[in-house]
């Protein structure tokens, strides 16, 4: 039973896309012997390597066969951790709770995809996807563009670190499942919740790493790697499963994106990329060094005030039609648009 403080918590941090939040009933299995970990093998090509390493992977890695309960998964909106969840739909993996961490700068059709993939999930007896996000000490929420905002600064990406994903993804998905009554009647018995992360078998190197960390709390596993699924294993069971290709979620202002992702945005969604900007323009008093703005050694401004002097060099537009995802009546033409979705860099 619930209490109602614990209900008044889930309200303030999140919601269900489908309605209430509904919760499986408690599952206690036996405590599970973990894997001795091992060095991971040297990072080399595919081709000459790839299928050691992910044999020394699969050997470290727990399987899914009877993980202890509950088990949740961490979605992020694209193409890795849809594969993740169509796989376990496929195979019949439980999955007790999925997780989107709204930063509030996704771009429109990242926040649509999620919820036609929620209701595909729920379709299929699966939980639908739960969005949770930050709250200042208030309760009241927080996004990352208003955090950057306030403080003058640019994401925490610029600067090379992860604090924005720590702050704005983990940290909001942690609190829920802190909360949540399954995980906190399995950490009370002395077990771990699990969390499936969907790296691919194209990265093993990434879960090296995360992997030699002891959570107190946390089983990490990584099917796709236990799969050997990498990224085209990935698109393709996402067209198998007779669904769009998701493309990459990010924040409409990440320092990491690239020239043609830059260009997309301000093609598809010019009110995002004036917000970038602005973003940009406030942070720039604060900015030392070689630090120019969301490019880091170049600002987002200069790059697109030279494409449009470029354009217009030209008796013809160069632009081309906005190919964003809008839909999902012909997943055929949904994926050709999304496949031209980045100009070639002129």
């Amino acid at each position: 039973m619930t209490c109602s403080s614990c209900l008044a918590q889930f309200g303030r941090m999140g919601k269900r896309l489908d309605g209430p939040a509904r919760f499986p009933a408690k599952l206690t299995l036996p405590k599970r012997k973990r894997a001795p970990c091992r060095a991971p093998a040297p990072r080399m090509n595919r081709a000459a390597a790839g299928l050691e390493e992910r044999r020394v992977l699969e050997d470290n890695t727990p399987h899914l066969d009877t993980p202890p309960a509950p088990v949740v998964v961490s979605y992020g909106g694209g193409t890795n951790s849809t594969a993740l969840l169509i796989g376990m739909v496929e195979r019949g993996e439980p999955v007790d709770l999925i997780l989107f961490a709204d930063t509030g700068g996704e771009r429109p059709d990242t926040y649509e995809y999620v919820r036609r993939f929620s209701k595909w999930l729920a379709a299929r007896d699966y939980p639908s996807i739960t969005v949770v996000w930050s709250v200042t000490k208030n309760g009241d929420r927080l996004t990352l563009e208003q955090r950057s905002l306030g403080r003058g600064m640019l994401p925490s990406k610029a600067y090379g670190y992860s604090k924005c994903s720590l702050r704005f993804k983990r940290d909001p998905q942690n609190k829920f499942v802190n909360n949540w009554p399954p995980a906190q009647g399995r950490w009370r018995n002395g077990g771990k919740v699990v969390k499936a992360i969907g790296f691919d078998a194209d990265e093993p190197g990434r879960a090296s790493r995360m992997r030699s960390v002891v959570d107190p709390k946390y089983l990490y596993v990584y099917p796709l790697i236990e799969w050997q699924w990498g990224r085209e294993e990935c698109e393709e069971v996402i067209r198998r499963a007779g669904l769009p290709q998701p493309g990459k979620s990010s924040c409409f202002f990440c320092p990491s994106m690239k020239p043609p992702e830059i260009l997309a945005l301000a093609r598809c969604y010019p009110d995002l990329a004036a917000r970038a900007l602005a973003l940009e323009d406030a942070a720039r008093p604060g900015l030392k060094g070689t630090m120019r703005g969301l490019g880091r050694d170049w600002a987002w401004s200069d790059f697109l005030k030279a494409d449009r002097l470029q354009q217009k060099m030209f008796k013809q537009p160069m632009s081309e039609a906005c190919a964003c995802f809008d839909g999902w009546n012909d997943p055929a033409e949904d994926r050709r648009r999304l496949a031209a979705l980045l100009p070639v860099v002129r």
